[in-house]
């Protein structure tokens, strides 16, 4: 499984925006809540399902999110030239 092609112009995680950060923190706390939930929740079938699906939701955005973050002193810099 290869890793995000440009992955590489991150330099750390803590170069992220908050708000990229809160959010892939969130998806790894959605991970390990729906696997929680599969393994140990007293559910239906149909919860099984969606449960399911929210594990696979967020394992694919624990792959793509370092993709499409943004190094946030770009950011910085961009939204003081556009001022």
């Amino acid at each position: 499984m290869a890793l995000p092609k440009n992955l590489n112009k991150l330099k750390t995680f803590s170069s992220w925006p908050a708000n990229y950060r809160f959010a892939y923190a969130m998806d790894i706390v959605g991970i390990f809540v729906c696997l929680g939930f599969f393994l140990f929740g007293n559910q239906p079938a149909e919860g099984r399902v969606l449960l399911g699906l929210g594990f696979i939701v967020c394992l694919a955005l624990g792959y793509l999110m370092p993709g499409w973050a943004l190094n946030d002193e770009e950011e910085k810099a961009k939204r003081a030239w556009r001022k």
